[in-house]
């Protein structure tokens, strides 16, 4: 419940990103090999419109030139850290993933490991709103982080990024993703027919949004 706390206006960036569990931060150098496994993932071709794979050489790139900045990029994607895991999970992603996700070691023997990617996309400066997409490697799905997750990119992208709204396109048998999404403050706003075009065929999708000012179940219940 604490990760739907925002900071006060005067806070620096970095604690928006903040939550009780995880951080969100910059890709870096060292991410590479997740997210070259995460963007040549078939899981994930059905929700975009590539018809082709990433090489290694395009991904080195883009992290390299990417800004992080949303009115730059027109896009911004941070990296998920899970703080203070005693045990990094094998991971079981594609066969493109062949190292364990990034993991820095505290004192105590615990390690800060990431866990997934989530990003801004789709970013419409004049309506100042974006879409949101997110990744979560299946080793550690069934947690709860990937709510806490979207809460904590909400809270910045209602608070430093001033958006007024946040979208999410979801495919209407993704419960689990559907339910994440409703209890961080996003409503069912729109049925897509035959959206995306998958292995078993045309697929329903389900468009989300979230306005600012707008609560999620946590903050309804504390009420």
């Amino acid at each position: 419940m604490s990760s739907s706390i925002s900071p006060s206006p005067s806070a620096p960036v970095w604690s928006y990103l903040q939550g009780p569990r995880l951080r969100l931060r910059a890709m870096e150098p060292e991410d590479l090999d997740l997210v070259y496994a995460i963007e040549n993932d078939p899981e994930a071709w059905d929700m975009t419109s590539l018809t082709s794979p990433y090489s290694r050489y395009t991904i080195k790139q883009y992290i390299a030139s990417a800004q992080n900045d949303l009115y730059a990029d027109r896009q911004v994607r941070l990296m998920i850290v899970a703080q203070g895991i005693a045990e990094v999970l094998d991971a079981g992603e594609p066969s493109s993933a062949q190292r364990a996700p990034a993991s820095l070691s505290n004192s105590s023997g615990q390690q800060d490991v990431v866990i997934g990617a989530i990003d801004l996309t789709d970013f419409a400066p004049q309506h100042a709103r974006a879409e949101l997409g997110m990744l979560i490697l299946r080793a550690y799905r069934g947690r709860g982080y990937g709510r806490e997750a979207v809460e904590i990119m909400c809270r910045y992208a209602f608070g430093p990024l001033h958006l007024h709204q946040v979208t999410a396109h979801v495919a209407v048998g993704n419960e689990v993703s559907i339910a994440t999404l409703r209890a961080c403050g996003f409503h069912d706003c729109g049925l897509l027919r035959q959206w995306w075009r998958t292995p078993a065929g045309f697929q329903d999708v389900l468009l989300m949004q979230r306005l600012a000012g707008e609560a999620t179940s946590s903050q309804r219940s504390s009420v």
